[in-house]
C-alpha cells in the first residue's frame, strides 16, 4: 500500500489504500502507509528504507519513555526500565517491523507524556494521531476520560473520525463497510465458546512468557507493592486489545506489544540494586537467547517472496495473478508475494480449477512453474 502511493501517489485512489490492480483495503486509515509512503520516495522502494521507518519510532518511543519515567520517578529507574524492554525478544525483532503498532505506541507514550505533564491540547492533538495511526489508539479515550473529565471531549473526536473513514469508504466503494473493513472486524473481534476462551488465555499467558520472561512476575509484584498512577494506565491501555480484539490476539503473538511499558515500568521499581538489574537482564537474556535468534533467522514466508520475484517479470503490470499450489505446507501470505510482485496475487491449493490466464504452479521443494499458455484463440 505504502509503494503503492509512493509509485502512484495518494490521489490517484483518492487516498485509499490499494493492494494492487485496483484492490482497495479500508481495513486501517491510510495514516501510517501515506508516512511510509514518504520514505519510499526520499530513498527508494527497499526492505532497508522499510525497517527504517519502524526503528525511528521505536527509539522515538524509548526516549518518551525514559522521560516520563525519570520525571515522575527518578533517573535510574528510567534507565532500568528502558534496558529491560530492549532486552526482550519483542524489542530486539518487532522493534524494526514495519507494522502499525510501532508508530502507534509512540504516539500512545507521547499522550501519555502530554496527559500527565497537564499539556491538554498536546494530549489532544497526540491522541488523534494515535487514532489516525490505527484502531487501538481509540482505546486511549476511555484511558484518559476515566481520570480526568477533561478528555471527554475526546468521544466526539473519536466519534467525528471514525465518522470520516467510515464516509472515504463510502464515497470509494459505495459500502460504509466496504474494502473488507467489515469482514476484518467481524473476525478479529470475533471468540469461541468457554473451551476456546480457555485456550485464548493459556496461548496469551505463553506467548506472553516467551517475549518477556522475568518481567512478568516481576511486574506483577511492583504492581502489588509499588503499584502508582502511571503503571496502572499502562495496564489499562494494555488489556483493551485482548478484550476487544480476541481473534487477533490469538493469531498474532506480537500484539502483546501493548503490555511493554506497564511491564518494563512495574519491573523496575522492584529492581532497585543494580546487581539485580544486572542478573535479571542477563537471565533474560540467557534464557531466550536461541528464541531471539531463530526470529532473526526467521524465513517463514520466504516462499512468498520467492512467488512475488519470479512472478513480477513474467506478468503484466496490474493483473490479477493466481497461485495454485501443490504444496499445501507453504505458509503463503498474499501481502508479501503482492509486495515483491507489484501485483494483486490470489492464493488456492485446489489443483482441480480451470486453467486461466497468469496461472502459476508451486510444487513440493519451491518449484515454479506458468501455467496456462495463452495465445490469440484464448487459453491451451
Amino acid at each position: 500500500m505504502a509503494k503503492n502511493f509512493a509509485i502512484n501517489g495518494p490521489f490517484a485512489t483518492k487516498f485509499a489504500m490499494d493492494l494492487g490492480g485496483g484492490n482497495l483495503n479500508f481495513h486501517y486509515f491510510p495514516t501510517f502507509p501515506l508516512i511510509w509512503s514518504v520514505f519510499f520516495k526520499l530513498f527508494g522502494v527497499a526492505n532497508w528504507v522499510s525497517r527504517l521507518l519502524p526503528v525511528i519510532f521505536s527509539l522515538g518511543s524509548i526516549v518518551v519513555f525514559y522521560k516520563i519515567i525519570n520525571k515522575f520517578f527518578d533517573t535510574k529507574t528510567a534507565i532500568t526500565a528502558c534496558l529491560l524492554w530492549m532486552a526482550t525478544p519483542m524489542f530486539i525483532y518487532f522493534g524494526k517491523m514495519p507494522v502499525h503498532e510501532i508508530p502507534l505506541m509512540f504516539f500512545v507514550l507521547l499522550t501519555f507524556w502530554f496527559y500527565l505533564t497537564n499539556n491538554f491540547k498536546g494530549t489532544i492533538f497526540s491522541t488523534i494521531a494515535a487514532m489516525l495511526i490505527t484502531w487501538p489508539g481509540f482505546f486511549l479515550v476511555p484511558v484518559l476520560s476515566i481520570f480526568n473529565r477533561r478528555y471527554w471531549i475526546l468521544w466526539p473526536i473519536a466519534f467525528i473520525i471514525l465518522g470520516l473513514h467510515l464516509t472515504h469508504d463510502f464515497l470509494i466503494t459505495g459500502d460504509f463497510f466496504g474494502g473488507g473493513l467489515r469482514e476484518i472486524f467481524l473476525l478479529r473481534t470475533s471468540g469461541g465458546n468457554l473451551a476456546w476462551y480457555l485456550w485464548y488465555l493459556e496461548t496469551l499467558a505463553h506467548w506472553a512468557w516467551t517475549y518477556y520472561s522475568l518481567l512478568i512476575p516481576l511486574a506483577f509484584l511492583g504492581l502489588v507493592i509499588k503499584r502508582n498512577k502511571i503503571t496502572v494506565l499502562f495496564l489499562l491501555y494494555a488489556i483493551i486489545y485482548p478484550f476487544v480484539f480476541r481473534d487477533a490476539s490469538s493469531r498474532h503473538d506480537y500484539l502483546l506489544i501493548y503490555f511493554w511499558p506497564f511491564l518494563t515500568l512495574s519491573a523496575a521499581l522492584v529492581l532497585k540494586r543494580r546487581l539485580l538489574v544486572i542478573l535479571t537482564i542477563l537471565i533474560m537474556v540467557y534464557l531466550r537467547w536461541d528464541f531471539i535468534v531463530a526470529l532473526q533467522e526467521s524465513s517463514l514466508y520466504k516462499e512468498s517472496v520467492m512467488i512475488g520475484e519470479f512472478i513480477k517479470d513474467k506478468t503484466p503490470p496490474g493483473e490479477t495473478v493466481r497461485i495454485i499450489s501443490y504444496d499445501k505446507n507453504i505458509p503463503f501470505d498474499g501481502w508479501f508475494a503482492g509486495y515483491y510482485s507489484n501485483r494483486p496475487v490470489t492464493y488456492t491449493t485446489d489443483t482441480t480449477v480451470v486453467p486461466q490466464k497468469n496461472d502459476f504452479y508451486v510444487f513440493p521443494g519451491g518449484e515454479i512453474k506458468a501455467g496456462a499458455e495463452i495465445n490469440n484463440n484464448g487459453i491451451k
